[in-house]
């Protein structure tokens, strides 16, 4: 979870993400964008994991319909992580993911309306 100096001053991706930090917030109200109790935990969780065990990588692990690749996606932004695997177990699943995962490969930009909720800051998981 510490900073790439590199692929900060060569990505700008990357750096647009670090200079737009996701914010771990909980939302009770379906207007208002934010994470499920169950979400937010598994998140916190992973990334004390991340901070006590740095070598070794994090399961996600929830039930059907929580949220896992909106936490999956929140941890991969917060994490600033330079390559991340994430494994599914059907070509459908993967097909989704990776369409999702084309709104994180734009630079954030809080003015840009075109760009999907995940690439507008501040970030929160929306479900």
């Amino acid at each position: 979870m510490n900073l790439d100096a590199e692929l900060y001053t060569n990505n700008d991706v990357y750096r647009s993400w670090a200079d737009h930090p996701l914010t771990f917030i909980v939302s009770t109200d379906p207007g208002i964008p934010g994470f499920r109790r169950p979400q937010r935990a598994a998140a916190l969780s992973a990334l004390a994991h991340f901070d006590t065990e740095p070598g070794k990588p994090a399961a996600i692990v929830m039930p059907t319909g929580t949220g896992k690749t909106d936490t999956i996606f929140a941890l991969i932004i917060y994490g600033l992580f330079k390559r991340t695997i994430i494994i599914v177990p059907s070509d459908t699943l993967r097909g989704q993911v990776a369409d999702r995962l084309q709104s994180l490969s734009r630079p954030r930009d809080r003015s840009d309306n075109r760009q999907s909720d995940l690439s507008k800051g501040p970030c929160y998981a929306r479900t």
